[in-house]
């Protein structure tokens, strides 16, 4: 095993064998990440492009035929992998990520792609991916299936036990409901009753960051449906403290 020093980060970098040190030392090579740091705007430009050009010739089909072997490539990669090797890389991950992230450069950077990326997509398209994102289980809260519902975090899933023992709470609909536009964005419903009461559930926590700059729009969308739609009701279930749900049904003038 032969090794060198990337030229800008000093980054440790191995070849199996003496040839391919040398060709690297005499090619300046770098190491990914920074190869994926030092490529232009134009370049990858050229290279979404050619991307997009290259998905859209693609039908359906191919392209489930290849994302079915990429899913069994990288399943069988980790099944492979000892405790102690995933516990390793899960540290380089957790380094690297903060390193990435404590550049500013690179947090304007990335918030600016992903705010770009999104203002292209049109309503239906935004609908589309984050009810795809909610079904598969996004981000760090866990899912639950409770009494037939599927359902996002430990507070949801106390209120499908809530309301299932509860004969004053009409049961709300299984079926995840629709988004609902507003002059704000897009509002998606925790659940909804057969007549168009949604029930909206938060933690103390999440109640609280509605009141705050971050939940601002969330809440704004919220009271725009109950004043503009006579088809629609948002009541919101608050968890408390001892586990029971506080509601409000009047939601003008909560902070």
């Amino acid at each position: 095993m032969y090794s060198r020093l990337c030229p800008i980060c000093s980054k440790e970098l191995t070849y199996a064998k003496k040839y391919n040190l040398d060709r690297a030392i005499k090619k300046k090579a770098i190491c990914k990440s920074c190869k994926a740091t030092n490529i232009s705007d134009e370049t990858r430009a050229k290279m979404s492009s050619a991307r997009k050009e290259l998905l859209e010739k693609r039908t359906a089909e191919e392209q489930e035929e290849i994302t079915a072997k990429m899913k069994n490539t990288l399943r069988e990669h980790w099944e492979n992998k000892t405790e102690e090797e995933l516990e390793e890389w899960k540290k380089q991950v957790s380094a690297t990520s903060k390193e990435r992230w404590a550049n500013e450069e690179y947090r304007e950077k990335t918030s600016k792609s992903i705010k770009q990326s999104w203002d292209e997509l049109s309503w239906r398209a935004r609908e589309k991916r984050i009810s795809k994102s909610l079904d598969n289980g996004a981000g760090r809260c866990k899912y639950f299936d409770e009494r037939g519902y599927r359902v996002q975090g430990l507070t949801e899933k106390r209120f499908v036990i809530y309301f299932c023992d509860n004969d004053n709470i009409k049961s709300p609909l299984k079926e995840r409901p629709k988004a609902i536009r507003t002059p704000m964005g897009l509002y998606y419903p925790d659940f909804i009753t057969e007549d168009g009461v949604i029930y909206e559930v938060k933690s103390k926590y999440t109640f609280d960051i509605l009141g705050t700059k971050r939940g601002k729009s969330q809440y704004e969308k919220m009271k725009w449906i109950n004043e503009n739609n006579d088809n629609i009701k948002i009541i919101l279930f608050v968890e408390q403290k001892d586990k029971s749900f506080r509601t409000y049904e009047d939601l003008t003038d909560l902070f």
